[in-house]
């Protein structure tokens, strides 16, 4: 891909003429979401005479809105947010649920969007939540997702991860990526770049969900963080990210800044870690695009529908994210009846975007 000069972007910047490419703001109201909050148990059942994991919801627990915990209150409410803040954006998830009992399988086809609240075996402070759905472990053909799952925090020095709206978020946008372009563990972990790829997008489509994105996924999880300086992973510093103390939220401090830097990095290896640090490459190249004049929605727009039009979904690369949204850009202009040139300057901006991370 041909580099784009800096004084193209620079003219594209302060022409005037840019306003009607770079979108609206989203003001349609999305429907009400229906959920339940189901009460969970770990155990290890089996299957097949195969023995699994599994969270079985418990009989009887199923809770309404006015019989949440404020803990509670405050994970469906974020979920409800991202939930709705995707539908604005053309998403609508595919909502039939499989339930995996001890007395068998239950199908259910509903439009209530599950949430479960899981205790690991009831040990305080050591929630797991799950949203959409219970793990089918026999078949996974029938459009049932698997479980998403946030990590335990160390409460001694962060909050609870469902207060953070851009972290919950970040967890619903997998099942968003795994129905549109079947992106699943296997996917994810079959190479350094697939992996980055899959969370980079849920760092980025998560961190957009915010009213004003700070572009640094999980500031709300640490406490006396009024400045912002603590998170999970900073999209628009990666380097400069403040390495918390728990291995579940981590980021290597090898974070890369560009593509270069990853590729000559010769102790690069297929791990947790890895993945997160090349993720960071993607998530600033969105936080470049912020600097162009986009509108957070039409960037969430963008990347959102990106998400079809990988040229191989089952090996995404970065090269290929950068694909993807001029494809995305393409749809987008043709959609509104944009002019060449209006379609010319969204382009010059998003290739900016992925130049300055060294994406071609």
């Amino acid at each position: 891909m041909k580099k784009h000069s800096s004084k193209i972007i620079a003219a594209i910047l302060s022409a005037g003429v840019i306003a009607s490419a770079m979108g609206a703001t989203l003001s349609a109201s999305a429907a009400d979401v229906k959920v339940s909050m189901v009460q969970n148990k770990y155990c290890n059942p089996m299957v097949n005479n195969q023995p699994t994991w599994g969270y079985l919801p418990v009989k009887g627990t199923v809770k309404s809105g006015n019989y949440f915990n404020q803990t509670e209150y405050y994970f469906y409410s974020n979920t409800v947010k991202a939930i709705n803040y995707f539908k604005n954006l053309g998403f609508n998830y595919n909502n039939k649920v499989t339930f995996y009992t001890q007395n068998g399988y239950v199908n259910e086809y509903s439009t209530t969007v599950y949430i479960s609240h899981t205790e690991d075996n009831g040990k305080p402070g050591s929630s797991t939540y799950t949203i959409n759905g219970y793990k089918d472990m026999t078949n996974n053909s029938n459009g049932a997702f698997g479980m998403i799952i946030t990590g335990p925090v160390d409460y001694t020095y962060m909050n609870p991860i469902e207060y953070s709206q851009d972290v919950i978020a970040h967890e619903y946008v997998h099942l968003i990526t795994q129905q549109i372009a079947g992106w699943d563990a296997a996917v994810r972990s079959k190479s350094i770049e697939a992996g980055a790829v899959v969370e980079a997008y849920s760092d980025i489509l998560g961190e957009l969900t915010e009213t004003t994105p700070d572009w640094q996924m999980g500031t709300g999880l640490y406490l006396n963080n009024s400045d912002k300086t603590k998170c999970i992973r900073s999209l628009k510093n990666p380097k400069g990210t403040k390495k918390p103390t728990s291995r579940y939220t981590c980021v290597t401090p090898k974070a890369y800044a560009d593509y270069d830097e990853y590729k000559s990095d010769a102790d690069k290896e297929k791990t947790e870690e890895y993945f997160y640090a090349t993720s960071a490459i993607l998530s600033n190249a969105a936080y470049q695009m912020s600097l162009t004049g986009f509108k957070k929605d039409v960037i969430a727009e963008l990347w959102l529908d990106s998400i079809a039009l990988f040229p191989d979904k089952k090996n995404p690369t970065l090269s290929n994210c950068r694909q993807a949204l001029i494809k995305s850009v393409d749809q987008y202009a043709k959609d509104r009846n944009y002019s060449s040139r209006n379609k010319g300057e969204m382009l010059a901006r998003v290739n900016w975007a992925f130049d300055q991370v060294k994406v071609y």
